[in-house]
């Protein structure tokens, strides 16, 4: 549970769409809607938050058999991961 919603992030195959991993929110823990799903991480599969600070959050997950970093605003009114792409980012995660 983030900022009062519940965050289900799950990977679903969807004919015609690219995105492997999709989220839905809710204000209740046990009903999510099918059609509330909206892209999460286009590539990532196997996502797992590795570190949190404040809203933000660190996560890990597999890209092309690789192991990859993203980070996430839980803020955000559509919180979605966006990678990190540089060591400097990833640097400032490690003093959290």
């Amino acid at each position: 549970m983030r900022n009062e919603r519940w965050f289900l992030i799950t990977k679903a195959p969807i004919r015609d769409k690219s995105v492997r991993t999709w989220a839905a929110t809710s204000d209740r823990l046990d009903a999510f809607a099918w059609t509330s799903l909206r892209p999460f991480w286009k590539e990532g599969i196997c996502v797992e938050v590795v570190r949190d600070q404040g809203t933000r959050s660190l996560l890990a997950g597999m890209v092309a058999g690789f192991l990859r970093f993203a980070e996430v605003d839980w803020a955000d009114p559509q919180p979605q991961a966006r990678n990190i792409t540089d060591r400097q980012t990833l640097l400032r995660w490690n003093s959290v």
